[in-house]
């Protein structure tokens, strides 16, 4: 994985979020070798992007070098913790239509689990059918990805403070 950290966040414990949500992915395993993972914060709600190819600079918000060696990328924005806690809702309705999980992410741990879950589902399916483009009604199946990590995020760090 590269990752590039334009966050508040420790690039540490970012990658350590980012490698969970791979590992909770229950369609295939990602491979994480050639995926871009860029991390900046944001003034309002979460919110992330994957491409199947380097996507233009007004789409991502940022120049990217054109030798970087990425098959896929992805682009999490996440509030500051003050911000917290965010739901998955948009404009009162769940993101990706009613077969959507909704979720709420109490701090930016729980927004970097969910939210890299989410957009690494995407690549998880790309990787799968080798790069072509699947039908918007994976927003849902994502969705419910984000929420599945979320949950098991919560049961390690109930299991790791209880140990």
């Amino acid at each position: 994985m590269i990752l590039k950290n334009d966050s508040s966040y420790p690039t540490a414990e970012l990658e350590q979020l980012i490698k969970f949500a791979a590992s909770m992915n229950t369609t295939q395993p990602i491979n994480l070798d050639r995926i871009y993972v860029h991390v900046k914060n944001t003034s309002g709600k979460f919110s992330g992007q994957a491409w199947d190819a380097q996507p233009p600079e007004e789409w991502c918000g940022v120049e990217l070098h054109p030798d970087l060696a990425a098959d896929y990328y992805v682009f999490l924005r996440i509030p500051r913790a003050h911000k917290f806690p965010q739901s998955s809702l948009i404009r009162g309705k769940p993101y990706g239509g009613r077969l959507s999980s909704v979720y709420v992410c109490q701090d930016w741990k729980e927004c970097v689990a969910a939210l890299a879950a989410h957009e690494l589902h995407h690549v998880a399916i790309w990787q799968q059918h080798t790069g072509r483009f699947v039908v918007p009604s994976d927003e849902a199946r994502c969705e419910r990805q984000a929420a599945h990590a979320l949950h098991r995020f919560r049961q390690t760090n109930l299991e790791t403070v209880a140990a």
